[in-house]
């Protein structure tokens, strides 16, 4: 028996070229061109940011519980469109939600995985806001030189980043350490 694409004048396709024609005719509906794909991630992201505000309202309402919950939500969702800002956001303001709750190990734990997607982005801004989170935790369990190291490291990077509010936390967090 012949090829089949013998006669035909074109080259004889190799059998990989035979297996990914047919898995391609197998899924003809799995295609997706880059628009398509750009608009769902924009759908995406913008299902994560309706999210994070939903978990700031509840949080700015004091529903810490609520907040924990929904913050654990868009930080999921924000990992799964590769939204590392907003999971850093949401993972610094769990660990809020959980210092409020009373449950200081969640809150470190959360802290702490802020400041790995803050450096992550390579973002001095979101690692100031973190680590003025984590020091300020450090300061209600008493652990002194922890929070004052976190305020200064806060300092220096919201000094670099010419961002005055997180420039201004950390000062004032740091004078009440070194005041006290």
């Amino acid at each position: 028996a012949a090829p089949p694409d013998a006669g035909s004048g074109a080259p004889a396709k190799s059998q990989k070229e035979h297996q990914m024609q047919r898995r391609a005719d197998a899924q003809p509906d799995s295609h997706l061109d880059a628009d398509d794909i750009c608009a769902q991630l924009a759908e995406q992201r913008t299902e994560v940011q309706a999210h994070f505000e939903a978990a700031l309202e509840a949080y700015g309402a004091g529903q810490w519980r609520e907040a924990a919950a929904r913050f654990r939500a868009s930080s999921s969702l924000a990992e799964k469109v590769a939204d590392l800002n907003v999971q850093c956001e949401s993972q610094r303001m769990m660990g809020y939600s959980y210092q409020n709750l009373e449950d200081l190990n969640a809150a470190h734990e959360h802290f702490q995985r802020s400041i790995q997607l803050a450096q992550k982005v390579q973002d001095p801004t979101l690692e100031a806001a973190a680590r003025i989170g984590l020091g300020s935790l450090c300061r209600r369990r008493n652990h002194r030189e922890h929070a004052v190291e976190h305020f200064e490291v806060a300092l220096k990077l919201a000094t670099s980043a010419s961002h005055d509010p997180h420039k201004a936390a950390a000062s004032s967090n740091l004078g009440t350490m070194l005041v006290n």
